[in-house]
């Protein structure tokens, strides 16, 4: 879970540096003391989104749910385009067709294979070995 670009490795690593630098009893108040300025930041954020709503009327709920289904779009284009998905894909990938060229080998040295053998040449038109007679005329 990320927020604004920051995760919970790095709340916790600043949440243990305010502990060290403000000791326990600073760091609590503070703690207080944003949770008062989340709390307000929220009403904000919920006053505004009434009153967009307000403003655009009916069709209000239907733009939010379009952008939410967008928003949601964005999201799994980003996890799907991801290096990281990408990467492991590609190996996912690359294992499957190792996997692939094993079990065709083994089937080709065990002779269930249908692999081309020296003796399968009249099934190619490309290669044909010359006979003893026209390696005589040469």
């Amino acid at each position: 879970m990320e927020i604004f670009g920051v995760g919970a490795a790095e709340i916790l690593v600043v949440a243990l540096l305010l502990l060290i630098v403000a000791g326990p009893k600073r760091s609590a108040e503070w703690a207080r003391e944003a949770g008062r300025y989340v709390s307000q930041i929220r009403m904000i954020w919920q006053r505004m989104m009434q009153d967009l709503r307000d403003e655009i009327g009916e069709d209000a709920n239907e733009i939010i749910k379009t952008a939410q289904q967008i928003q949601k779009t964005a999201l799994d284009v980003k996890k799907v385009t991801s290096p990281k998905k990408i990467a492991e894909t590609t190996v996912k990938l690359a294992e499957h067709a190792d996997q692939k060229h094993r079990e065709a080998a083994t089937e080709s040295a065990n002779g269930n294979g249908s692999a081309p053998r020296a003796t399968d040449y009249k099934r190619y038109g490309a290669w044909q070995p010359k006979s003893v007679d026209e390696e005589n005329k040469d």
